[in-house]
């Protein structure tokens, strides 16, 4: 995983990115994995989606997924001073 917040200039916001590679899946894990990140009650979803067969006879997938969410910066610095 590689995580990323960038602080949106001229706004209340901060966007948070965090890049997912997962290697050698089921394609029904996956899809089950991209569902429960939709329905997050955090407000995250999947930007960007690559997919490759991978695995004996192209049975699995390696998929890399880019995901993003908005936070307020007050509710951003108040979860760090926890």
């Amino acid at each position: 995983m590689k995580p990323f917040s960038q602080d949106m200039e001229n706004s209340d916001y901060i966007r948070s990115r965090v890049t997912v590679k997962l290697q050698q899946v089921y394609l029904k894990g996956l899809v089950d994995f991209l569902v429960r990140v939709e329905t997050s009650p955090h407000g995250v979803s999947v930007i960007s989606l690559s997919l490759t067969k991978s695995g004996d006879k192209g049975r699995f997938l390696d998929a890399v997924i880019e995901t993003q969410t908005l936070a307020l910066k007050a509710e951003k610095e108040n979860g760090n001073r926890s």
